[in-house]
C-alpha cells in the first residue's frame, strides 16, 4: 500500500470514529444543568443582544469564564438555528481537531498505526467524549493548549524563518486559550514547556533554541493582541465587579479551594484518570509511568516532551482546591499519543503480550467497580459526602435510569475483556479492533437510550413548560427548583429574556410571593408548588412529568369578587 493511500485510511478512520463520538444525534437531549445550561443561556442571550463584551445569564452579568465559548456558540446558532446541535457544534469541532491534532502527534515519533489508535483513542473514551458533546469550555481549552503546547515546542527546538511563524502560532493559540477558560490557557504551556527546558540539558535531551528578543517579544505581543481588547473592554464596561469576580474569585479564588463544591483530595485524579480515559487508560498509564521503550529511543526529546506535558496538567491541577475530573482533559491528547506508541511498541515482544492482557483485565475490573457503584448508589453517595462540605441530597433514580448506566458499565468492562484475550493469544491487532468497537457500542448506547431516558426525566418537562410559559403571555414566569435550572432559560421566549420576565429561584421569599400575587407564572414541582405559595390561588394550565406550569392569583383579590 502506497503512503498515500495509507494515510488516507488513517483519516478516514478517524473521521468515522468522530462522526460517531461527536456527530451522532449530537442535538439527541436537551441541555443539561448546571455547566451547559449556564453557557448556552448565555450564549443565547448574546445572541438575542448582540453585546459581546458582557456575558449574561437572564439579563445578569455572567463572569465566570471569558466569552470565546459565547462567542462561537451564539455564532454557531445564528448559523444553524437555536437548537441544541448548534450550541455544541464548537464543541464537536474542537473535540474532532484535538482527535486529529493527538493522532499527529502520536504519527511523529511511532508511525501510522500509533496515529490511528492515538486519534481513536481520543475520540472514543469517556471523558474527550462527554467534552466534545456539551457546550463548556474544556473541548476547546484542551484543542488549544494542545496546539499552543507542540508549537512552541516545535518553534523552539528548530530555528529560521518556519520556526518564527510557529511560534507565532503558538501567540495566537496561547491568546485564544486566555480567552477560552482564562489562565490556564497561557499557564499549561509555559509550563510544560518551561519544566522540559529545565531538564533538557540534564536528561540528555534536545535543547531549546532561544529565539532572540525579537521574536519573544513577538510572540507576547500576539497573546496580548488577541487577549487584551476583551478584557479591557469589559473591565471599562464593567469596572471593579469585573475585576473582583473575574480575576479574584474565579482565577485566584478557585484555584486556592475557594469553590467548596468542587473540593477532593490530592489524589482524585488519579481514579478519575483511569476511568474517564477507559478502556485505554492502562496503556497511557503504562507509558507515562515506564521507560521509553527501545524502539522510540531515536524520539526520546519528543517522548519527553509529551509525558512532561501530560504530568505538569496532572500535577498543577491536583495540586489545585477545585478539582472536577473533566480538569485534566488536556493532559489526554499527549497521554494518549504515548499510550498509543506504546500499543505499536507491544506489538513486538513476547513480554508485552502479558502487559497488554494485564491492561484490559484492569479495565475490565474498573468496569466491574462502576457497575457495583450502579447498583448501589447509596454507598458511593455516602462515599462523596465525605469529601464534600455541603449535604449531599439523597437521589431517587429511577431504575431505567439505573440500568442504562448498568449498561455502559457492562459495555466498558466486555471491551476489557475483549482487550484482554485476544492479547493473551498475541492478536493484538484483534485486541485494539475490539476495544474500538466495544467503545463505539457505548456510544451508541449512551446517546440512543442513556441520555434520551435522562432527559425525558429529568429535563424535558421543564424545558418544554418553561416554553410555553414564556410564549402564551407577557406574565413574568417564577421558575422555583431547590437547586439551579439554567438550562430552562434557554427554552424561553426571546422577548421572555430580553424583558427579563424569568426570575429563577430556589425558595418562595415574600417578595417572590407578592410578585406571583400580582398576577404571574409559576413553574414548579407538584409536590411544592402548594407548600409554597399559601396566600396566593394557584390555577394549573398543564403539567408535564413531575413539573407545573400555573397562573397565580391573589385569594384576597378573589374573595373580594366573591369566589
Amino acid at each position: 500500500m502506497s503512503a498515500r493511500r495509507a494515510d488516507l485510511g488513517v483519516l478516514l478512520l478517524l473521521a468515522a470514529a468522530c462522526a460517531v463520538a461527536f456527530g451522532l444525534r449530537l442535538g439527541g437531549h436537551g441541555i443539561m444543568d448546571l455547566d451547559e445550561g449556564l453557557y448556552a443561556a448565555c450564549a443565547r442571550e448574546m445572541l438575542h443582544t448582540g453585546d459581546l463584551v458582557t456575558p449574561r445569564v437572564n439579563g445578569t452579568p455572567f463572569y465566570e469564564k471569558p466569552p470565546l465559548i459565547y462567542w462561537s456558540a451564539a455564532a454557531s446558532m445564528r448559523l444553524f438555528g437555536e437548537n441544541e446541535a448548534a450550541a455544541r457544534i464548537p464543541s464537536a469541532l474542537a473535540a474532532a481537531l484535538t482527535c486529529l491534532l493527538t493522532a499527529a502527534l502520536a504519527g511523529r515519533i511511532a508511525g501510522r498505526r500509533a496515529a490511528a489508535i492515538a486519534g481513536v483513542s481520543m475520540a472514543l473514551s469517556p471523558i474527550p467524549l462527554a467534552a466534545g458533546r456539551m457546550l463548556t469550555t474544556d473541548a476547546s481549552l484542551c484543542l488549544l493548549v494542545a496546539l499552543a503546547t507542540a508549537a512552541l515546542y516545535v518553534g523552539l527546538t528548530s530555528t529560521g524563518r518556519a520556526a518564527r511563524l510557529v511560534l507565532a502560532g503558538a501567540g495566537v493559540a496561547c491568546g485564544l486559550g486566555l480567552l477560552a477558560k482564562g489562565a490556564p490557557g497561557v499557564v499549561l504551556p509555559a509550563l510544560a514547556v518551561g519544566v522540559y527546558a529545565a531538564l533538557s540539558a540534564r536528561c540528555g535531551l534536545r535543547r531549546l533554541v532561544w529565539p532572540g528578543w525579537p521574536a519573544a517579544v513577538g510572540f507576547l505581543a500576539i497573546v496580548l493582541a488577541v487577549a487584551l481588547p476583551w478584557h479591557l473592554a469589559a473591565w471599562r464596561a464593567n469596572g471593579d465587579a469585573f475585576v473582583q469576580e473575574y480575576l479574584i474569585r474565579q482565577h485566584l479564588g478557585r484555584f486556592r479551594g475557594g469553590d467548596t463544591s468542587h473540593q477532593a483530595p490530592f489524589w482524585f485524579f488519579v481514579p478519575g484518570f483511569l476511568l474517564g480515559f477507559l478502556p485505554w487508560s492502562p496503556y497511557a498509564a503504562a507509558a507515562l509511568l515506564g521507560r521509553t521503550p527501545e524502539a522510540l529511543r531515536p524520539r526520546a526529546s519528543e517522548c519527553a516532551m509529551l509525558r512532561i506535558w501530560a504530568l505538569c496538567v496532572f500535577v498543577m491541577f491536583s495540586a489545585s482546591g477545585s478539582k472536577l475530573v473533566s480538569y485534566i482533559l488536556p493532559m489526554y491528547p499527549p497521554a494518549a499519543a504515548l499510550g498509543a506508541a506504546w500499543c505499536v511498541h507491544s506489538l513486538k515482544g513476547r513480554r508485552a503480550h502479558r502487559g497488554m492482557a494485564a491492561a484490559g483485565l484492569l479495565t475490565s475490573l474498573l468496569c466491574w467497580a462502576v457497575w457495583i457503584v450502579v447498583q448501589h448508589p447509596e454507598a458511593a453517595v455516602a462515599v462523596a459526602q465525605r469529601y464534600n462540605s455541603k449535604p449531599i441530597a439523597p437521589i431517587s433514580v429511577p431504575p431505567n435510569l439505573l440500568a442504562s448506566a448498568g449498561h455502559l458499565a457492562l459495555i466498558l468492562g466486555l471491551g476489557g475483556l475483549l482487550a484482554a484475550l485476544p492479547a493473551a493469544l498475541a492478536r493484538h491487532t484483534v485486541a485494539l479492533v475490539a476495544t474500538a468497537g466495544s467503545m463505539a457500542a457505548f456510544v451508541g448506547v449512551a446517546v440512543m437510550e442513556a441520555m434520551p431516558r435522562a432527559d425525558a426525566l429529568l429535563s424535558a418537562p421543564l424545558h418544554g413548560l418553561v416554553a410555553l410559559a414564556t410564549r402564551a403571555d407577557r406574565r413574568p414566569v417564577i421558575l422555583i427548583s431547590h437547586s439551579r435550572r439554567p438550562s430552562a432559560l434557554f427554552y424561553a421566549s426571546p422577548d421572555a429574556l430580553l424583558g427579563k420576565r424569568v426570575v429563577e429561584v430556589q425558595d418562595a421569599p415574600a417578595a417572590v410571593a407578592a410578585m406571583a400575587g400580582h398576577g404571574a407564572s409559576v413553574v414548579a414541582r407538584s409536590d411544592t408548588m402548594g407548600l409554597l405559595f399559601k396566600d396566593v390561588s394557584l390555577e394549573a394550565v398543564e403539567r408535564r412529568g413531575d413539573w407545573v406550569w400555573a397562573r397565580a392569583m391573589p385569594r384576597r383579590y378573589l374573595a373580594g369578587r366573591g369566589r
